[in-house]
Formats: C-alpha cells, structure tokens, sequence
C-alpha cells in the first residue's frame, strides 16, 4: 500500500506545471531574474528533437509553463514524404489537426512559440497551432530552429501573430547548426532574447558575454 502511495505521489509530481516566479536561475554562467509579475508559456513543435531541446532549455532557464504541440497524424520519419505533406497542407490550407486540447492562455503574460523552417516557411502544426490560438493581450514572441536558412520563417510567423490579435516581438531568435552550437553561447543568446522580449527583466552583465 505505501508503495501504490509513493508512487501516486511521484506522478503527481511529474505533472505538476509552476508558473514563472522570481527567483534567480542558475544558468551556470551567471542568472536570470524572472519578472515578478509576468507568467510565461513556451509552446513548441519539433519533428526532428532539435526544437524540443532548444524548449526544454527554455524551460529549465525560466522554471515556467511548457506545451508541445502534436499533430493528429504523425509526420513520416523520412524528411522528403514529411516535405511534400506540409507543401500540400501549407498550399491548400489544409492544416493538420492537433492532437489535445489548446493550452488556456488566460493566466500567461508572455508567450515563447517555436518550431523549425520547414521548405522556408513554419513548420505546418506550428500554423495550425497559431490558427487556433487568440492572443489578445498577450506578447508573443517566436523562435526558431533551421540548418542555416530561415527563408520566410520570420514574416510568416509575425503574419500569424498579427492575425491572432498578438502584441508581438519584433525579434524572432533565430538558432542555426543548434547541435553543434556551443553551450554558452547558445545560453546567452537566448537569455539576451528573454530580455528583449519582455519574459525576463533583466540579464547580468556576465551572461553578455559569448
């Protein structure tokens, strides 16, 4: 019995999602210091695994809410049938359903959305995602992961945003060759593009550095 206990306790646990509160984060480097009163959301689509680091990263760094976004229909694991899918979705409008239900982004301030550059454009569950989603009152702000060519990742993702009644981030963080990056740079780039964003207040000094 006490172990059945024990291990309803632990899943409890494991589901348990925090809100951003302020406390100084230990990035290794130096901190993060969340603002007081903002409540922060990543959202993500990754296909590859890639965009997922980059988030749980994200997450880590700012102790704050997590969603992935999961189409209905899995995409092919080989890159050239998952290419010619999206083109069609992305063509005739068609987006993916998504698996789940949207996030209730009533308590969040400040929404972090990524996903990688699929044929220059965003990734099509990430779209479908942005389709659904009401943003008013909210602050968006996106980020990217691409092998080195963002094509229109960019202006389709601040469109959508837009669309969706966004008060949105001028600066799309963009992460190329994530995967060979190196750590501390990878870090502060990102911790810098917390604070131009509005889901942090401020960035020591000692974290500028690359």
């Amino acid at each position: 019995m006490k172990k059945i206990v024990l291990y309803l306790l632990m899943i409890m646990q494991a589901l348990t999602v925090t809100a951003c509160h302020k406390d100084e984060l230990d990035l290794g480097f130096g901190t993060v210091t969340p603002d007081e009163d903002t409540r922060v959301l990543i959202v993500y689509y990754s296909w590859s695994g890639t965009t997922r680091g980059v988030a749980e990263r994200m997450q880590r760094m700012l102790h704050c809410d997590i969603y992935e976004v999961v189409p209905a229909v899995p995409y092919p694991s080989n890159g050239d049938e998952t290419h010619y899918r999206a083109v069609e979705e992305r063509e005739s409008g068609n987006l993916p359903e998504l698996r789940g239900a949207l996030p209730d982004l009533s308590k969040y301030e400040v929404i972090l959305i990524g996903g990688p550059v699929w044929s220059d454009y965003m990734a099509t569950p990430l779209m479908s995602y942005m389709a659904q989603s009401d943003f008013t009152g909210k602050r968006v702000a996106g980020f990217r992961t691409d092998a080195g060519t963002p094509g229109r990742y960019d202006s389709e993702f601040r469109r959508m945003a837009v669309e969706s009644h966004a008060d949105v981030a001028k600066e799309v963080l963009g992460l190329s060759h994530v995967r060979s990056m190196n750590a501390g740079r990878l870090d502060s780039r990102i911790t810098s593009w917390f604070v131009t964003v509005g889901a942090v207040n401020k960035v020591p000094d000692s974290t500028a550095k690359e």
